[in-house]
């Protein structure tokens, strides 16, 4: 392991031999010696887990939290994204493949110097930005979970949020022990299929399902995007079943975003057609859902809010930006009904 920045993992336990068990994720890997887990940035090292990536931020700059997206979290405000390396889960269509599917270099001196931080460095990096909070984004959250809680810890100590953009596939204890510092999750719910999870993702359903459920019961904000890949989980049978989990398990008031799909990594399949989009937003709306979004396409309808009483618009959006945040105090200015609690 020479040349590999380590640093000491938490969730893990000794199993049989030199070998550990993971459990941060619900693959709960056991991994022999000089080897990693699925995620590429957990390895056993003499019997001890280590993370590769504890502070490794190889992106760091600001965005509108529009683009996470969350639309009922803070609208209009600016948020610093940190993303590193690696992914608990193998999408095939995966649209940031190039750093989620990329294995953990060695890494020399200038390597470190360029992006390692520590916490302290990571939250004032975020201070000095004037954005309003910290996002933890473009690959996995979840396999670096320790630097992005101790991070946290120390943002929201200065008044500042903090978001997770996630697939969702991790464990109630690590979810448990970051709540505490984690005002609000954008969970990607790839399908509503056991056997699109197990076929393309090389993962399960159930504890995606399972982290959003807990995420409402902590009170973290919660707001969920499914990406509709043409001619595999698109058919509206199966979005009607997840807008009805949504409903039921997470509430009418969950923000529901569906975002269109283009070709990108193992994938060929034709970009989304606008108006398979259309259809599902139309049936999350149908089943019950008061605010269903569409993204990766420009269409005024389902990007603004509205009032769900009076159906007047209370925050107008262009792509990824607010223009006119009409709301006051998170109610609506025609009829004073309360549209978002995070305002």
């Amino acid at each position: 392991m020479e040349g590999v920045l380590l640093t000491t993992a938490d969730y893990w336990e000794k199993a049989t031999g030199d070998r550990v068990k993971c459990l941060l994720c619900p693959h709960e890997c056991t991994i022999g010696l000089d080897k990693k887990g699925i995620c590429g940035v957990r390895t056993n090292y003499k019997g001890v887990l280590y993370s590769l990536t504890y502070g490794l931020a190889v992106s760091g700059h600001a965005d509108p939290i529009e683009k996470k997206p969350l639309y009922h979290f803070h609208p209009g405000t600016d948020v610093y994204s940190f993303g590193s390396l690696g992914c608990n889960l193998k999408c095939s269509f995966c649209q940031n493949w190039s750093i989620s599917q990329k294995d953990v270099p060695a890494v020399d001196e200038m390597f470190i110097s360029r992006y390692r931080r520590e916490p302290k460095e990571a939250a004032q990096e975020v201070f000095d930005s004037g954005c309003a909070g910290v996002a933890w984004t473009y690959n996995e959250p979840t396999i670096w979970m320790e630097f992005a809680r101790d991070t946290s810890k120390i943002v929201k100590s200065k008044g500042l949020y903090s978001v997770f953009v996630t697939n969702g596939f991790m464990n109630p204890r690590p979810l448990k022990d970051i709540a505490p510092y984690l005002d609000a999750m954008n969970v990607d719910v790839k399908s509503f299929s056991k056997g699109f999870y197990h076929d393309l993702c090389k993962a399960k359903l159930e504890p995606v399902k399972r982290t959003c459920e807990l995420a409402v019961k902590l009170g973290i904000h919660l707001e969920i995007t499914t990406l509709v890949i043409t001619d595999t989980n698109d058919n509206m049978e199966e979005i009607k079943k997840l807008c009805e989990w949504v409903r039921d398990s997470l509430g009418p008031s969950t923000v529901m975003h569906f975002s269109r799909y283009h070709p990108d990594y193992k994938f060929t399949k034709p970009p989304t057609p606008p108006k398979t989009l259309h259809k599902a937003a139309k049936m999350a709306k149908k089943v019950g859902l008061d605010h269903v979004y569409i993204g990766n396409m420009y269409d005024e309808k389902f990007l603004h809010s509205y009032c769900q009483k009076c159906k007047k618009v209370v925050v107008e959006r262009g792509p990824m930006h607010v223009r006119d945040n009409r709301l006051k105090k998170g109610k609506c200015p025609h009829c004073g009904s309360s549209v978002m609690k995070k305002y």
